[in-house]
């Protein structure tokens, strides 16, 4: 479930000496204004930079690439475990001590319909910006400049199909396949962020870090708005009935395009002062939410179904390690 991530290790007495030899594109820079120098390179695309002088040594890229080739093979705690392992022993280093600065955690879901169709019934998420980067690709960000996480939804297979023509291979049975990519990315505090005393190396695939991260992940999902886009079915026959049917109707046709629209009303609302507390626009919006999605004028939207479905499967299924 890890793809990218950075780690900080530091010596902390002894010898300095890593092994650096399996290094690909080495070099050796030295700053121009403390005139420190460094050397790295990169490790089955892992990036490695050293600090001679501070003793220090930073290691960034895809775990999931440096063990299988590819990242669209998910790995389990068990395969984390051997992953960070032969790292450590390629570098000669201790790396279960090394500190994770930044991390990135996901699932893989194989989907029936094209991801776009998914991601166009996701709504907006409490205290985060919805953004749509391009139909394929859509983000759940913090509204200001800091982005101590984020929570990323895109089109996997797409994206796979673009690495392959720069060499990446694709396993045989994903090929051709409609993958969606649900990934938590954690950029800084991540102590804070799990509720744990530190973030090691080694700590990736323990069970408590590992089970914290998978429930992380599940609760921004969960918080979510699912924009249900199922069949219209107008039972209550009445004047009010009528009217209530079209906020539902005017959600099912503009779909995720509603959530900026009720964004930009509050706003114009908020500017106003129409209401005296911050609490009363939350009630005013859930309420108007409560309104659009309607179950009684909506039938259950089966690709929102289907994806809850996969999701809570794919999570489940990460956690082997005896």
């Amino acid at each position: 479930m890890f793809d990218k991530l950075t780690l900080n290790y530091e010596w902390d007495g002894g010898d300095f000496s890593p092994s650096l030899g399996n290094l690909e594109v080495a070099w050796e820079s030295r700053d121009s204004r403390t005139g420190e120098e460094s050397t790295g390179g990169y490790i089955m695309g892992m990036r490695v930079s050293v600090w001679p002088e501070r003793k220090r040594m930073r290691i960034e890229g895809s775990l999931a690439k440096f063990l299988f080739h590819e990242n669209v093979t998910m790995l389990t705690r068990e395969t984390t475990q051997e992953a960070l392992e032969n790292l450590g022993e390629a570098l000669g280093i201790d790396i279960g001590k090394a500190r994770v600065s930044t991390l990135e955690f996901g699932v893989n879901i194989v989907v029936q319909r094209e991801p776009w169709q998914y991601m166009q019934r996701l709504g907006e998420m409490p205290r985060r910006e919805r953004k749509a980067y391009s139909r394929d690709t859509l983000y759940y960000e913090h509204k200001g400049r800091e982005q101590p996480d984020a929570l990323k939804i895109y089109d996997k297979g797409r994206e796979a199909k673009q690495k392959r023509n720069k060499g990446m291979q694709i396993p045989k049975e994903m090929r051709g396949k409609n993958i969606l990519r649900i990934e938590l990315s954690l950029n800084s505090r991540l102590r804070q962020q799990l509720g744990v005393h530190e973030v090691t190396a080694s700590s990736l695939y323990s069970y408590e870090v590992f089970e914290k991260l998978k429930a992380l992940l599940l609760e921004k999902y969960k918080s979510i708005q699912k924009l249900n886009m199922g069949e219209m079915k107008l039972k209550n026959k009445t004047e009010k009935g009528i009217i209530d049917g079209f906020f539902c109707f005017f959600a099912h046709k503009t779909g995720a395009e509603v959530s900026s629209i009720m964004e930009e009303y509050f706003a114009v609302v908020k500017a106003a002062q129409v209401l005296k507390n911050r609490s009363g626009y939350c009630k005013a919006k859930s309420a108007l939410n409560r309104k659009l999605m309607s179950a009684r004028f909506l039938e259950k939207d089966s690709l929102i179904a289907e994806l809850d479905k996969a999701f809570s499967e794919q999570c489940e299924k990460q956690n082997s390690l005896n």
